[in-house]
Protein backbone atom coordinates (compact mmCIF):
# COMPACT_ATOMS: atom_id res chain seq x y z
CA UNK A 1 0.00 0.00 0.00
CA UNK A 2 1.30 3.87 -0.91
CA UNK A 3 2.47 5.21 2.23
CA UNK A 4 -0.13 8.09 1.45
CA UNK A 5 -2.78 5.33 2.00
CA UNK A 6 -1.64 3.71 5.34
CA UNK A 7 -1.06 7.66 6.69
CA UNK A 8 -4.58 8.27 6.10
CA UNK A 9 -5.79 5.10 7.37
CA UNK A 10 -3.79 5.52 10.92
CA UNK A 11 -5.13 9.41 10.77
CA UNK A 12 -8.40 8.09 9.93
CA UNK A 13 -8.48 5.08 12.86
CA UNK A 14 -7.12 7.64 15.07
CA UNK A 15 -9.38 10.48 14.61
CA UNK A 16 -12.38 8.98 15.09
CA UNK A 17 -12.12 6.57 17.31
CA UNK A 18 -10.42 9.57 19.55
CA UNK A 19 -14.02 10.92 18.84
CA UNK A 20 -15.99 7.98 20.11
CA UNK A 21 -13.93 8.35 23.35
CA UNK A 22 -15.21 12.23 23.59
CA UNK A 23 -18.74 10.68 22.97
CA UNK A 24 -18.43 8.36 25.65
CA UNK A 25 -16.76 10.16 27.63
CA UNK A 26 -18.57 13.87 27.59
CA UNK A 27 -20.47 13.79 31.03
CA UNK A 28 -16.69 12.89 32.67
CA UNK A 29 -13.84 14.14 31.03
CA UNK A 30 -10.62 13.15 31.60
CA UNK A 31 -8.23 15.34 34.05
CA UNK A 32 -5.42 14.84 37.04
CA UNK A 33 -8.94 15.11 39.58
CA UNK A 34 -10.91 12.15 37.93
CA UNK A 35 -12.39 9.33 39.50
CA UNK A 36 -10.39 6.09 39.46
CA UNK A 37 -13.12 4.53 37.22
CA UNK A 38 -12.47 7.13 34.79
CA UNK A 39 -9.13 6.73 35.07
CA UNK A 40 -9.36 3.04 34.49
CA UNK A 41 -11.85 3.45 31.37
CA UNK A 42 -9.44 5.74 29.54
CA UNK A 43 -6.14 3.80 29.62
CA UNK A 44 -8.18 0.84 28.86
CA UNK A 45 -9.24 2.66 25.73
CA UNK A 46 -6.18 4.41 25.18
CA UNK A 47 -4.29 0.54 24.80
CA UNK A 48 -6.96 -0.60 22.69
CA UNK A 49 -6.22 2.24 20.54
CA UNK A 50 -2.70 1.58 20.49
CA UNK A 51 -3.39 -1.68 19.55
CA UNK A 52 -5.61 -1.59 16.32
CA UNK A 53 -2.81 1.31 15.54
CA UNK A 54 -0.18 -1.57 15.85
CA UNK A 55 -2.08 -3.65 13.89
CA UNK A 56 -1.77 -0.54 10.90
CA UNK A 57 1.64 -0.23 10.90
CA UNK A 58 3.44 1.61 8.24
CA UNK A 59 6.36 -0.01 7.08
CA UNK A 60 8.94 2.70 5.21
CA UNK A 61 12.25 0.86 4.10
CA UNK A 62 13.39 -1.08 6.69
CA UNK A 63 11.75 0.95 9.64
CA UNK A 64 8.59 0.53 10.75
CA UNK A 65 6.31 3.47 11.85
CA UNK A 66 3.08 3.53 14.07
CA UNK A 67 1.00 5.89 15.77
CA UNK A 68 0.77 3.06 19.22
CA UNK A 69 2.28 6.10 20.92
CA UNK A 70 -0.20 9.13 20.28
CA UNK A 71 -2.78 7.61 22.51
CA UNK A 72 -0.14 6.87 25.14
CA UNK A 73 1.01 10.59 25.45
CA UNK A 74 -2.76 11.66 25.37
CA UNK A 75 -3.66 9.70 28.33
CA UNK A 76 -0.64 10.81 29.84
CA UNK A 77 -1.03 14.68 29.74
CA UNK A 78 -4.61 14.66 30.85
CA UNK A 79 -4.72 11.87 33.21
CA UNK A 80 -1.42 11.36 34.56
CA UNK A 81 0.36 7.84 36.26
CA UNK A 82 -2.60 5.34 36.38
CA UNK A 83 -4.03 5.74 33.03
CA UNK A 84 -0.66 5.71 31.35
CA UNK A 85 0.37 2.29 33.35
CA UNK A 86 -2.56 0.77 32.01
CA UNK A 87 -2.50 2.07 28.19
CA UNK A 88 1.69 0.88 28.49
CA UNK A 89 0.65 -2.29 29.88
CA UNK A 90 -2.04 -3.03 27.30
CA UNK A 91 0.13 -2.05 24.84
CA UNK A 92 3.29 -4.09 25.85
CA UNK A 93 0.90 -7.47 26.01
CA UNK A 94 -0.31 -6.38 22.85
CA UNK A 95 3.34 -6.50 21.22
CA UNK A 96 4.36 -9.13 22.53
CA UNK A 97 1.79 -11.32 21.23
CA UNK A 98 1.47 -9.53 17.94
CA UNK A 99 5.46 -10.62 17.71
CA UNK A 100 7.41 -13.14 16.90
CA UNK A 101 8.82 -14.25 20.14
CA UNK A 102 5.48 -15.27 21.04
CA UNK A 103 5.31 -17.88 18.30
CA UNK A 104 8.62 -19.16 19.49
CA UNK A 105 7.99 -19.30 22.83
CA UNK A 106 4.48 -21.13 22.38
CA UNK A 107 6.04 -23.50 19.87
CA UNK A 108 8.87 -25.45 20.28
CA UNK A 109 10.39 -24.04 23.55
CA UNK A 110 6.50 -24.76 25.36
CA UNK A 111 7.15 -28.41 23.84
CA UNK A 112 10.74 -28.64 25.33
CA UNK A 113 9.88 -26.80 29.10
CA UNK A 114 6.74 -29.52 29.08
CA UNK A 115 8.86 -32.21 28.16
CA UNK A 116 12.26 -31.15 30.99
CA UNK A 117 9.16 -31.18 33.38
CA UNK A 118 7.52 -34.25 32.46
CA UNK A 119 10.97 -35.89 33.00
CA UNK A 120 12.13 -34.28 35.70
CA UNK A 121 8.74 -35.06 37.91
CA UNK A 122 7.34 -38.06 36.83
CA UNK A 123 11.12 -40.24 36.78
CA UNK A 124 10.61 -43.75 38.33
CA UNK A 125 13.28 -44.41 41.16
CA UNK A 126 15.05 -48.15 41.12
Amino acid sequence: MDIGKELFVNLSILISLLFVYSQISKNNPLNRSSSMKTKVLAGVMAGTLGIILLEFSMPIGEMVVDFRFIPLAIVAYYGGAVPTIITTIILVIGAIFRSRFCDLLCGSCNYRCWYLYWSYFHIKTP
